[in-house]
Protein backbone atom coordinates (compact mmCIF):
# COMPACT_ATOMS: atom_id res chain seq x y z
CA UNK A 1 0.00 0.00 0.00
CA UNK A 2 1.35 3.32 -0.74
CA UNK A 3 1.83 6.10 2.05
CA UNK A 4 1.87 9.91 2.14
CA UNK A 5 1.56 12.38 4.51
CA UNK A 6 -0.32 15.64 4.89
CA UNK A 7 1.13 18.26 6.96
CA UNK A 8 -1.25 21.10 8.19
CA UNK A 9 -2.11 24.36 9.90
CA UNK A 10 -4.26 23.40 12.69
CA UNK A 11 -4.89 27.15 13.73
CA UNK A 12 -6.34 27.41 10.06
CA UNK A 13 -9.91 26.14 9.43
CA UNK A 14 -9.57 25.59 6.06
CA UNK A 15 -6.29 23.46 6.09
CA UNK A 16 -8.00 21.44 8.56
CA UNK A 17 -11.12 20.72 6.49
CA UNK A 18 -8.66 20.19 2.95
CA UNK A 19 -6.57 17.86 5.46
CA UNK A 20 -9.61 15.77 6.47
CA UNK A 21 -11.03 15.62 2.50
CA UNK A 22 -7.57 14.69 1.09
CA UNK A 23 -7.28 12.22 3.86
CA UNK A 24 -10.47 11.01 2.76
CA UNK A 25 -9.96 11.12 -0.95
CA UNK A 26 -6.51 9.38 -0.81
CA UNK A 27 -7.57 6.52 1.89
CA UNK A 28 -10.55 5.69 -0.45
CA UNK A 29 -7.83 4.85 -3.50
CA UNK A 30 -5.64 2.54 -1.56
CA UNK A 31 -2.96 5.05 0.49
CA UNK A 32 -2.38 5.07 3.87
CA UNK A 33 -2.22 8.14 4.91
CA UNK A 34 -0.41 9.85 7.84
CA UNK A 35 -1.22 13.49 9.33
CA UNK A 36 0.91 16.23 11.34
CA UNK A 37 0.25 19.51 12.16
CA UNK A 38 3.41 21.74 11.40
CA UNK A 39 4.10 22.40 15.39
CA UNK A 40 6.57 19.73 15.47
CA UNK A 41 9.45 21.22 13.57
CA UNK A 42 9.33 25.06 14.95
CA UNK A 43 13.04 25.12 16.52
CA UNK A 44 11.63 26.97 19.40
CA UNK A 45 12.60 30.08 21.32
CA UNK A 46 16.14 31.25 22.74
CA UNK A 47 16.80 31.65 26.81
CA UNK A 48 18.95 33.80 28.81
CA UNK A 49 20.59 30.80 29.42
CA UNK A 50 20.80 28.95 26.35
CA UNK A 51 20.97 31.21 23.27
CA UNK A 52 20.95 28.84 20.33
CA UNK A 53 17.48 26.24 20.79
CA UNK A 54 19.40 22.97 19.17
CA UNK A 55 16.66 20.18 18.63
CA UNK A 56 18.52 17.29 15.99
CA UNK A 57 16.38 17.67 12.90
CA UNK A 58 16.37 13.53 13.27
CA UNK A 59 13.53 14.12 15.91
CA UNK A 60 11.63 16.29 14.31
CA UNK A 61 9.88 13.86 12.07
CA UNK A 62 6.21 12.93 13.18
CA UNK A 63 4.97 9.59 13.91
CA UNK A 64 4.44 7.81 10.71
CA UNK A 65 6.80 9.58 8.53
CA UNK A 66 9.80 7.32 7.09
CA UNK A 67 11.22 6.66 3.51
CA UNK A 68 8.42 4.60 2.91
CA UNK A 69 6.52 7.55 2.58
CA UNK A 70 6.08 8.67 -1.05
CA UNK A 71 5.25 12.25 -0.60
CA UNK A 72 3.70 14.75 1.39
CA UNK A 73 1.25 17.39 1.24
CA UNK A 74 1.31 20.59 3.11
CA UNK A 75 -1.76 22.71 3.69
CA UNK A 76 -0.34 26.16 5.10
CA UNK A 77 1.49 29.51 5.48
CA UNK A 78 5.53 30.28 4.92
CA UNK A 79 6.08 28.96 8.80
CA UNK A 80 3.74 25.89 8.02
CA UNK A 81 5.89 25.11 4.76
CA UNK A 82 9.04 25.64 6.59
CA UNK A 83 8.14 23.65 9.64
CA UNK A 84 7.26 20.82 7.17
CA UNK A 85 11.06 20.85 5.60
CA UNK A 86 12.35 20.30 8.88
CA UNK A 87 10.13 17.57 9.82
CA UNK A 88 10.97 15.20 6.83
CA UNK A 89 14.18 16.43 5.95
CA UNK A 90 15.98 13.70 7.27
CA UNK A 91 13.46 11.17 5.20
CA UNK A 92 14.26 13.39 1.92
CA UNK A 93 10.22 13.10 1.26
CA UNK A 94 8.66 15.42 -1.36
CA UNK A 95 5.97 17.61 -0.89
CA UNK A 96 3.90 19.64 -2.58
CA UNK A 97 2.89 22.60 -0.85
CA UNK A 98 -0.55 24.40 -0.91
CA UNK A 99 -0.70 28.35 0.62
CA UNK A 100 -3.63 28.31 3.02
CA UNK A 101 -2.04 31.62 4.88
CA UNK A 102 -2.38 35.22 4.04
CA UNK A 103 0.52 36.44 2.09
CA UNK A 104 2.60 33.44 0.48
CA UNK A 105 5.83 34.40 0.23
Amino acid sequence: MPKAGIIYNDDKPIACRVAEDLQDKLTTNGWDVRMATGIGGILGYSKPDRPVCHTPIEQLAPPGFDADMQFAIVLGGDGTVLSAFRQVAPWRIPLLTVNTGRHGF
